[in-house]
């Protein structure tokens, strides 16, 4: 299972725009075969900043959604919408799991 977990930060006053961009890209992205989760969160201490959480069967689903129209459709807008360049984090797992603490 492939996880990434992507913060972007919203020019001031651009929130509202990045956050419609990114209701389109969500429920298209949760549509792909192999995608298993993406959501976003806004993050409660940084207005303006969204944490996305997404989960893929295998690196042929990332590299699909990669590759979709609705993600190239985002792309082309990100750089009028984010004050900082996104962080993002890739991760190889082999699934969930609850552990003692």
């Amino acid at each position: 299972m492939i996880v990434i977990h992507a913060t972007i930060k919203a020019q001031p006053g651009k929130e509202d725009i990045l956050l419609g961009h990114l209701r389109t890209l969500i429920a298209a992205s949760n549509q792909e075969q192999g995608v298993l989760k993406y959501v976003v969160g806004e993050d409660i201490t940084e207005g303006g900043t969204f944490h996305l959480m997404e989960e893929y069967k295998d690196q042929e689903a990332l590299d699909w959604h990669i590759q979709s129209e609705h993600f190239q459709a985002i792309g082309a807008v990100l750089g009028d919408l984010l004050a900082t360049p996104p962080e993002i984090k890739q991760y190889e797992i082999r699934g969930w799991r609850l552990l003692d603490v």
